[in-house]
């Protein structure tokens, strides 16, 4: 898939995602800014300032997310965010003939790793929203989420095989973790919440870790092996962020945020600022 025609699609759900966000900031100004006495006269029930604080959260997420992957497509499309990686591979030969070496140059686009280094653990973050998640259990997703690009990235600029591969089981690694972290403790936590949430955690749970599944087996066939060229490559890479970004943002928006058993349990603070905000203190002396 062409990448200019990945930044358009990006590009058209991040202007979607903002107008969405948009439309829940002025819905939610309007009814905190009403009185009690207007809000009991209406016909149907206003939203919780816990139900608004859900929303707030899936839909700034979801912005940031596409906005990231926007700005590394344009990267792609304008051809930037690539390095040429030079690779020795050894051809064995028949009949007593030595061994060779050939030299291969290939384009590596490292804008694509650090996009999905941005991404992962935003999307992660959503998903333990959705399925209520203990602390602990974020935070092992999240590092888990920032290693598994990473250590992609660090196999595919490695020169050797043992370094290839040996970053490559570190990316296993992590994936089998995140695979263990959703679907395990995760769907035991979503199903406590009741409602629509455990149906849906678990669509999108199991999308996006077959999505993810799918990008180790890409980086596998392609600057590991060799096998996959870069035009292949970057139609995996294009089809696969789409999902993983575009697909499961708009789906978390659109049939997730409304359903009250799917609101996040949020600091004050990470939305309404800190309670000491705003007030003065009485009594200090002037010039302290």
């Amino acid at each position: 898939m062409n990448s200019r025609v990945v930044f358009v699609l990006m590009l058209l759900g991040l202007i979607t995602s903002i107008g969405l966000t948009m439309r829940v900031q002025v819905v939610s100004a309007i009814f905190l800014r009403l009185s009690p006495r207007l809000l009991a006269n209406l016909t149907t029930t206003p939203p919780s300032n816990k139900h608004i604080q859900t929303k707030r959260f899936y839909h700034s997420l979801t912005t940031l997310v596409l906005l990231i992957s926007t700005l590394s497509y344009f990267a792609l499309a304008t051809h930037a965010g690539y390095t040429w990686h030079v690779t020795k591979v050894r051809e064995t030969h028949d009949h007593g003939i030595p061994d060779t070496w050939r030299i291969v140059y290939r384009e590596l686009y490292w804008v694509r790793y650090v996009d999905l280094f941005l991404t992962t653990p935003l999307v992660l973050l959503q998903l333990a929203g959705l399925g209520g998640h203990a602390g602990s259990q974020v935070v092992g997703a999240l590092v888990a989420g920032l290693v598994l690009p990473l250590t992609g990235l660090f196999s595919a600029l490695g020169m050797t095989k043992g370094q290839k591969w040996g970053w490559y089981v570190f990316s296993c690694l992590s994936y089998l973790f995140l695979l263990y972290t959703v679907l395990v403790p995760g769907l035991k936590a979503a199903r406590v919440r009741g409602g629509k949430t455990p149906a849906w955690y678990t669509f999108l749970g199991v999308h996006q870790i077959l999505v993810l599944a799918a990008y180790v087996v890409v980086w596998a066939v392609t600057d590991r092996t060799l096998i996959v060229g870069v035009n292949g490559e970057a139609i995996a890479w294009g089809v696969l962020d789409l999902l993983f970004k575009l697909v499961f943002g708009l789906l978390l928006l659109l049939g997730v945020s409304p359903i009250p058993e799917a609101a996040v349990e949020m600091a004050p603070w990470l939305c309404n600022g800190f309670a000491s905000e705003g007030q003065i203190r009485i009594g200090d002396e002037e010039g302290a």
